[in-house]
């Protein structure tokens, strides 16, 4: 029998503001050589849609007076108001995708892309009916932190058990741009905190910047785990991190092996400008045992997403 490979995190699409394009194509070529056979596919954080000929972005901010402004713009166009459900277009596209390319060997497993503000209670019943192994929040691209999350959006959450998949981060530097802000507002501890308090369940991405107190909750709890990628990208950015230390070494000190797991983070697996698909060998050259690297790359996502 096959051993299994999950890649728990990645996305296919264009994203207004990351220069390598999600190709549905060439990422089920990649997995099928290193491995890979189970993927959770989600769309970019900040898709780029194609309709009627026009290329739109269904939700972009901006920071002036103090506070987030939200708009659709139309590549090349106006910006008009944010339409109820923006990631709505975005979903669909994906699932269609996903579903014309069954037979490629790697199984696809589609994950929406929600966002608390705007999607309507009744658009996320419709979505999570469809009981996806995942819905996908990102604080950075979508403009908001775990504390502007509705009682409400996480009430359906519950309802239906669903775990999320949330985009942590962090500014080390002395930058005062909304960027940074953004990202301090999408600290793992504060997303953690937060889901702590709400029962939910979820992957928390990126590492969780190798913040030594998340480590430590997540350790103490059964409801959350640590994707590892795009291990390559995040070594580069130290600023983006809690600990200037040798990244997939620290990482896997910090967190219990049961806690992790293996996740591309596709287009976002750049290593000097160009794709990388090497982290599996960067696993293995941490000298685990068998039944440890079986965790990382199958067993703990599989406990843990009831696959």
């Amino acid at each position: 029998m096959k051993k299994r490979i999950i890649d728990a995190h990645s996305h296919i699409g264009v994203d207004r503001f990351f220069r390598f394009q999600g190709k549905l194509q060439e990422y089920v070529e990649e997995c099928k050589k290193i491995g890979v056979t189970d993927s959770f596919l989600m769309p970019t954080p900040c898709p780029v849609i194609s309709c009627n000929g026009k290329s739109i972005i269904p939700l972009v901010w901006e920071y002036t007076n103090q506070h987030f402004s939200f708009y659709q713009e139309e590549i090349g166009g106006k910006r008009t108001a944010v339409e109820d459900n923006p990631y709505c277009l975005a979903n669909k596209l994906l699932q269609s995708s996903i579903n014309h390319m069954k037979k490629t060997g790697v199984n696809l497993l589609f994950v929406p892309l929600v966002h608390p503000k705007y999607d309507t209670i009744e658009y996320l019943d419709m979505l999570l009916q469809d009981k996806p192994i995942a819905i996908k929040l990102h604080g950075i691209s979508s403009a908001f932190s775990p504390y502007d999350v509705s009682y409400e959006f996480w009430s359906i959450i519950r309802k239906y058990d669903i775990p999320i998949i949330v985009h942590t981060d962090y500014d080390n530097t002395d930058s005062n741009t909304p960027l940074t802000k953004l990202r301090n507002l999408n600290c793992p501890l504060d997303w953690i905190k937060v889901l702590t308090s709400q029962h939910i369940r979820a992957l928390l991405t990126h590492g969780v910047r190798l913040c030594e107190e998340s480590s430590r909750l997540i350790n103490e709890s059964d409801n959350f785990i640590v994707g590892i990628g795009p291990d390559s990208l995040i070594s580069s950015e130290k600023e983006r991190l809690y600990r200037d230390k040798d990244y997939l070494k620290t990482l896997f000190s910090m967190v219990d092996i049961d806690k992790l797991v293996f996740d591309i983070d596709y287009p976002w697996n750049v290593k000097d400008n160009h794709l990388d698909f090497n982290s599996i060998n960067r696993i293995k050259s941490l000298d685990l045992c068998d039944s440890d690297f079986n965790k990382v790359l199958c067993q703990n996502a599989i406990r843990f997403f009831n696959i």
